[in-house]
């Protein structure tokens, strides 16, 4: 591995910038540019901070155009599977350094992976997606520690929830599959659920914004980096409630990667791969997007425990491909009780 890396580092040198494709937020370019170029200072690093929904087009609409500028995507699993597994090349080929190949430094003894093959899109984050969040001026804490999904379809809440927009890729349509797919929940409780009067929306500050000054009681499918960098920022009004009595689940957020074939900077790509998944750059992503890590390794202590799993649990992971494959099912079922 030492002269494998040695020639990668060499060869990656001489290509110099690669190309990322990432979540939108300032903390995270700012901890996985700064942090990788203070280690490889003669690798630059282009990263641009695009949501979930519109990286799928982009990409496919280069390709088409005979252009491949995309080293690495980094992001949620529902648009990487569904949109971008078929230019996808596997990643266990890239990984160089033995801190990232072995398995025992990440959760359950390995690398784990959201395609059904098992090799195309590297899960390197595991958390307890945040069930709700809640307005504490507007909705007492005991109460909302005793809430069940079902509580939020009575008539107290009509008009008084806002939600990530379940129709397009991100944490809103992770959040409505679990919804969907929960043997307590299901079709029924989605169809009362709506019924409430409940606000989609595609700005994911605005979810945060809006039950904080008041707009809204409760926030679902809350964008994780979105509410830390608000958080960050000294917003008030807002607290997590973790779980409801119908428990949440397991998500990997924006925490997935896929390398496309043919990318410009192979060597660059490597390097920069190899040091995000070791225990320096997970922990700059720790830092930076404020989300748990798989690696076993890295200090997590200063995260919300909210978003850290709990023993005991048994998680649907909507970021599987089994549970991703739902959503052509999930988006016909929204828009039939949409027109009614």
């Amino acid at each position: 591995p030492e002269l494998e890396w040695d020639q990668t580092l060499a060869a990656a040198k001489k290509e110099g910038k690669r190309i990322i494709i990432g979540p939108p937020g300032d903390d995270v370019r700012q901890f996985l540019v700064g942090d990788f170029t203070k280690a490889f200072p003669g690798i630059e690093v282009d990263w641009s901070g695009i949501p979930g929904a519109a990286v799928v087009p982009k990409i496919k609409a280069e390709r088409r155009a005979g252009l491949y500028t995309v080293d690495l995507h980094i992001g949620g699993t529902t648009s990487i599977i569904t949109g971008l597994k078929d230019i996808a090349q596997p990643v266990e080929s890239l990984l160089i350094l033995p801190e990232v190949k072995d398995g025992k430094y990440w959760l359950d003894s390995k690398l784990d992976y959201a395609d059904s093959e098992g090799k195309f899109v590297l899960m390197f984050v595991a958390y307890q997606r945040l069930a709700a969040i809640y307005n504490p001026q507007l909705l007492d804490a005991k109460k909302a520690k005793e809430l069940s999904y079902w509580d939020l379809t009575k008539p107290e809440f009509k008009g008084k929830i806002i939600m990530a927009d379940p129709r397009i890729a991100g944490p809103g349509q992770s959040f409505a599959l679990f919804l969907y797919l929960h043997p307590q929940l299901g079709p029924d409780f989605f169809k009362a659920l709506i019924k409430n009067d409940v606000l989609y929306s595609r700005d994911h500050r605005q979810v945060v914004e809006w039950v904080s000054t008041g707009k809204y009681s409760v926030g679902l499918a809350v964008d994780e980096l979105t509410l830390a960098s608000l958080r960050k920022a000294g917003i008030q009004n807002v607290t997590n409630q973790s779980r409801l009595k119908e428990g949440t689940y397991l998500t990997a957020g924006f925490g997935s990667l896929m390398v496309p074939q043919n990318n410009p900077h192979p060597n660059a790509t490597k390097v920069y791969l190899n040091w995000f998944l070791s225990k320096k750059g997970q922990a700059a992503w720790v830092a930076g997007a404020g989300t748990p890590t798989r690696r076993n390794d890295v200090d997590v202590s200063q995260l919300d425990p909210d978003y850290i799993l709990a023993p005991g649990i048994t998680y649907i992971n909507s970021s599987k491909e089994d549970v991703v494959q739902y959503r052509e099912k999930l988006r016909d079922f929204l828009l039939e009780i949409q027109a009614r």
